[in-house]
């Protein structure tokens, strides 16, 4: 049939009714909850493995920096002696920072710079490898100090060394103090980054300073050399518990003795190889007791305390035993009243 009732019902049946819109739109949402919670959640990551990328950069570099600060106050320490300084253990001493401080200057180019930071490495860089050069250029213009004619030529030498150095100490603030913004921003925390100065005062580098240090090296090493030695002090193991009116001292009795002799190297250079005899002897004795000890090395103004042990004095009352130590005088010395000195001890029982 095809009546006009049966075509009404057919459209009725093909005419289908979607999602309700209601339902399209919370499913929208939840979309666009989901995109932004996952985008969120990946931005969240990248920024923690960046701030940890950081961290582990500025502790790496932070170790490279309390190193180098350690050899620039060895540094300083050894460029204000210089007067006073063996020229052989100077030389020693600075090739031992030079090889000390290419190895840092190594190090931090092998360095990966954090993403956040990038931009500082070239900066402590440069710090590091001015410092590996300026202590390499020092060490060379050394004998320019103690020798030669030309004062004004070796002052510029090593006054152009000293001034890298101290504009490695400009570029390690400028890089510590960005550093330290860098983390503070980014919420890291961590240790403090070491401060390093190779020349505390940058005076120091200017070549009519430096001319004034060659004047006082110079005038000490060439035309002012001074050599003697001296014993200064004398004490004894067991020690004195008392001293007679004669200045003997009074020692606990005892079978046998201590002495410890300080001898001071009273000139400006360095002595090697030198004696020092300590002798006891007492009234009765057949032959005095000699023990004797050698002083390898002592710098100038240094002092040494020689330890004399095995002898054995007189344990009798009244006995005076007599120790004489005696420090060989050395090639030029002119004064050696003072070489030798004598202490005077009784032995006495406790009562």
């Amino acid at each position: 049939m095809t009546g006009p009732g049966v075509s009404a019902r057919s459209g009725r049946r093909r005419r289908r009714r979607g999602p309700a819109p209601i339902i399209i739109i919370a499913l929208a949402i939840v979309a666009i909850i989901f995109c932004w919670v996952i985008g969120r959640g990946c931005g969240g990551s990248k920024e923690a493995k960046q701030r940890e990328a950081l961290r582990t950069y500025a502790m790496e570099i932070n170790k490279l920096i309390g190193r180098s600060a350690t050899i620039g106050t060895q540094f300083d320490s050894l460029r204000n002696k210089i007067a006073d300084s063996d020229r052989d253990e100077l030389d020693s001493e600075m090739e031992e920072l030079t090889k000390e401080a290419a190895e840092i200057a190594g190090k931090s180019s092998q360095v990966e710079a954090a993403e956040l930071a990038q931009h500082l490495q070239p900066l402590i860089q440069l710090c590091f490898d001015l410092r590996s050069s300026g202590l390499t250029e020092f060490k060379k213009t050394l004998p320019g100090i103690f020798e030669g004619e030309n004062i004004d030529e070796a002052a510029d030498n090593m006054a152009a060394s000293l001034m890298d150095l101290v504009i490695s100490d400009e570029c390690l603030t400028r890089f510590r103090d960005a550093l330290e913004k860098i983390l503070k921003d980014n919420k890291v925390s961590m240790q403090e980054i070491a401060k390093s100065t190779y020349v505390p005062e940058p005076d120091n580098a200017l070549s009519s300073h430096i001319q004034e240090l060659i004047k006082e090296v110079r005038g000490t090493t060439e035309s002012s050399e001074k050599r003697g030695l001296a014993v200064v002090g004398l004490s004894t193991t067991p020690a004195r518990v008392d001293t007679t009116s004669q200045n003997t001292l009074v020692l606990p009795l005892s079978d046998s003795v201590v002495i410890k002799a300080t001898i001071h190297n009273q000139g400006n250079q360095t002595e090697e190889g030198v004696s020092v005899e300590a002798t006891l002897d007492y009234q009765g004795k057949s032959s005095p007791q000699k023990v004797t000890r050698k002083i390898t090395r002592i710098k100038p103004n240094e002092k040494k305390v020689m330890i004399f042990e095995g002898l054995k004095p007189s344990e009798d009352d009244g006995v005076v035993n007599l120790v004489t130590v005696f420090v060989e005088p050395v090639k030029g010395e002119l004064v050696e009243e003072n070489n030798t000195m004598k202490i005077r001890f009784v032995m006495q029982s406790e009562e």
